[in-house]
């Protein structure tokens, strides 16, 4: 008998990976079925995938929801769904994918951004070339750090509008769960 999968999460890389994997196991998701990660080593292997992904979350019978993890780099959170939708459509499905149980998460411009404003070391949105190497292993506890804010609420007044963003959504998300 196939295992159950209730979430799949495809994500860019290892740092993308222990981000959201803390954070889900800090919001302590139901434990119907299991937790899928699919580290994609690239923003267009994410592209890649996302099709694939989707049209296996709308033919499962189990109830499946997909996490996308993606930086956003120079794209606009409306140019990333616009790829995606354009992707979807590629492979002859349907390219509206707002009605499925699918959350984006876009960090702009790299997740080490969102790691540091969360660890209190804040450079703002754009893109820092050495974030990585400030960020090194801390990224579980960033990730950790967002889902307390998430659960609560309270983000700080100057918190990242990308991060502001990503607990709106997740919060939507969370709501269209029927387990």
């Amino acid at each position: 008998m196939p295992e159950r999968v209730s979430l799949v999460v495809l994500c860019e890389d290892s740092l993308h990976q222990s981000f959201i994997y803390a954070f889900l196991n800090r919001m302590k998701l139901p434990a119907i079925g299991r937790l899928r990660v699919l580290p994609c080593e690239s923003k267009s292997k994410v592209f890649e995938r996302f099709p694939i992904e989707v049209r296996a979350l709308r033919r499962r019978h189990v109830r499946t929801q997909l996490v996308v993890v993606i930086d956003a780099d120079e794209l606009s959170d409306a140019q990333i769904r616009e790829r995606l939708s354009q992707r979807l459509s590629d492979v002859g499905e349907d390219a509206d994918f707002k009605k499925d149980p699918i959350l984006i998460v876009r960090p702009r411009w790299e997740m080490e951004n969102w790691a540091l404003a969360l660890l209190g070391n804040g450079i703002g949105e754009p893109r820092d070339q050495g974030a990585r190497g400030k960020v090194g292993d801390r990224t579980r506890d960033a990730g950790r750090v967002l889902a307390d804010h998430c659960k609560v609420g309270d983000l700080p007044e100057d918190t990242l509008p990308s991060l502001k963003t990503a607990c709106t959504e997740w919060a939507q998300f969370r709501r269209t769960w029927r387990f």
